[in-house]
């Protein structure tokens, strides 16, 4: 599906030519290409991520590609600097250059899929106050626990600090809820570091008289990237494909034009 949303809108309906695929994909595919091998080069060896990142860049290269001829077109034609084509060129092809930003948006939540889930690192530890775990890239540090209440629950929370190459660059309090009616319901409160590159998830699990606790850390690659895609750029997309251009406007005003004209002549005659 990710590849077909490249490929298909590329391909006129009965109207394709060798020549129109070649000047559509060569530059697309070469640079996809380029960029697999650059991720292999850089250590990425799961097969079906690697898989799914080449394809994305080879879709967001044919998107690319696309504004970048339309646009010089537009401006070879009309000689409009590279800004205002560009901006023109989507305001007359909405449909169609909108429909590309929700393409992309979509590029991205593949993205961000492929790589949550080829590259998650999941560890759980027991820890006691002032340890430390090693995860991934961070140094989670296990400064205390401390607890509190209300007439609904009560609330313990854990202290963390989070550490990156020496440095500290987050403090993080996952939390434990027990309910004090019905049957007691536990629920747990994630503490999450966010970043676009990877989300740190920590969960507080049980923890014992000595203040002891064990503790659940996940990183999850790239979730950001689905966030973005999905809530901007699709957003966007789908704002350019619905936005009445400068016409339609004049149009619909043309349109409610006698209505106004009958109302004023029969005002007119009162």
């Amino acid at each position: 599906m990710l590849l077909l949303t490249g490929i298909g809108p590329l391909i006129p309906w009965r109207k394709a030519s060798w020549q129109h695929l070649k000047r559509s994909f060569t530059y697309p595919t070469l640079g996809a290409l380029m960029g697999g091998i650059l991720l292999f080069l850089l250590g990425v060896r799961h097969l079906k991520a690697l898989l799914a990142f080449v394809i994305a860049m080879f879709v967001a290269g044919t998107i690319l590609l696309e504004y970048i001829r339309g646009t010089l077109a537009r401006r070879e034609m009309t000689g409009e600097d590279y800004l205002t084509a560009f901006f023109t060129l989507i305001s007359k092809n909405r449909r169609r250059y909108g429909g590309y930003i929700v393409h992309f948006g979509i590029v991205l939540i593949f993205v961000g899929i492929a790589g949550s889930s080829a590259f998650q690192i999941e560890k759980e530890v027991v820890m006691k106050p002032g340890e430390s775990a090693i995860v991934g890239d961070y140094r989670i540090k296990y400064q205390g626990i401390s607890f509190k209440s209300d007439p609904n629950k009560t609330v313990a929370s854990a202290d963390l600090l989070v550490y990156r190459q020496g440095e500290k660059i987050s403090g993080l309090v996952p939390e434990k809820h027990r309910y004090l009616r019905g049957d007691q319901m536990v629920t747990t409160e994630v503490a999450i570091y966010s970043t676009l590159k990877e989300d740190l998830y920590t969960v507080l699990g049980a923890i014992e008289e000595d203040n002891t606790a064990v503790f659940k850390f996940v990183i999850n690659p790239m979730v950001l990237w689905i966030w973005v895609g999905g809530f901007l750029f699709m957003t966007l997309g789908t704002f350019v494909i619905t936005l009445p251009t400068l016409e339609e406007l004049k149009e619909r005003e043309r349109a409610r034009q006698p209505e106004w004209t009958a109302g004023k002549k029969v005002l007119s005659r009162a």
